[in-house]
């Protein structure tokens, strides 16, 4: 009896650790580029700023991981942003710190610029467009 008190006991441990995280809202390629077809969406691009420089979204701007504390407050907590790193990571943890700033229309891009990458290489700016540090 104590040890199915104890698994239970770990199972909701476990499950208040996992809820949170079941609220983010994914997006894949193809969902982003019917949104920007619809209307505006801020892309936040989370990378440093060399990784920016490197390619990036058409029309994404840079805010490194270090200072979405600071620039998210440019933003309406009633715009939808789509946030984006290199692998999906980042941008999922920046999904719930906006969240927690109560932004609601808040979205990582599943797989990150790899797996846009892999969807649509066209799209990411040549270095022309570089951000100056």
């Amino acid at each position: 009896m104590l040890g199915i008190l104890v698994l239970g006991l770990l199972a909701l441990g476990a499950w208040t650790q996992v809820r949170p995280w079941l609220s983010v809202k994914g997006v894949t390629p193809e969902q982003l580029e019917r949104w920007r077809q619809q209307g505006p969406v801020v892309v936040a691009d989370l990378r440093s700023v060399e990784e920016f420089n490197r390619g990036h979204l058409d029309g994404s701007v840079s805010v490194p991981w270090r200072r979405l504390r600071q620039q998210h407050e440019c933003w309406s907590p009633e715009d939808r942003v789509v946030l984006v790193c290199r692998t999906g990571y980042r941008s999922l943890q920046a999904v719930r710190f906006l969240q927690t700033r109560h932004f609601r229309d808040v979205h990582w891009l599943k797989g990150g610029m790899l797996g846009w990458a892999g969807h649509c290489v066209s799209d990411l700016e040549p270095m022309a467009t570089r951000v100056q540090l």
